[in-house]
């Protein structure tokens, strides 16, 4: 994307602040469950991406979206300050192909890929978590409370200069959840 390019984009998604408040754009970690199996704890979760008016626009005029997703396990102590024992992160990227009007959602760190016709299955897919490793349960403590933690977020540092620069006054870019938390062990 050139620079002329990019600026008219920035321009393209500059959006009142009134429309800004009617858009309902977020992200929202809905469940998320660990489970043990064969002696290793695997994380699975879903998150439901509501994205504005300006992550849509990028996304059509060529801009690869990247969302990552953070994963906490924390040995809470109860005399001493908490631990963290495990934390992951796991990025994903979410693209448009004009040549085949489609979506395409990549895990980077395995760089496996879907390609869906419609952006709401794109979205459904990038939302849905499903037996990420966690840790082995022999390298914990049986004795130990521990509490599993994940959110995720919009990656602002990946998006090309000027919608970086766009992001930090428009409410549109900032897409990121709260922590969700659960004790490993019930």
């Amino acid at each position: 994307m050139n620079r002329i390019s990019a600026l008219l984009l920035c321009l393209a998604l500059l959006v009142p602040p009134a429309a800004l408040a009617q858009q309902a754009s977020g992200v929202e970690v809905r469940n998320a469950q660990a489970t043990l199996r064969d002696g290793q704890w695997f994380v699975s979760a879903r998150v439901d991406y509501r994205f504005s008016r300006e992550v849509t626009e990028a996304l059509r005029n060529g801009v690869t979206i990247t969302f990552g997703l953070e994963i906490e396990l924390v040995d809470q102590r109860r005399w001493w300050l908490d631990s963290t024992v495990v934390r992951i992160r796991q990025e994903s990227q979410l693209s448009y192909e004009p040549l085949s009007d489609g979506y395409v959602v990549r895990n980077t760190r395995t760089g496996e890929q879907q390609t869906f016709t419609a952006l709401y299955a794109a979205v459904r897919a990038l939302g849905r978590i499903s037996e990420l490793p966690l840790v082995a349960d022999a390298e914990l403590d049986p004795e130990a409370s521990y509490e599993v933690a994940i959110r995720a977020a919009l990656d602002q540092e990946d998006l090309p200069g000027p919608l970086r620069l766009l992001a930090f006054w428009s409410s549109g870019l900032d897409l990121e959840s709260d922590w969700y938390r659960w004790p490993l062990r019930d």
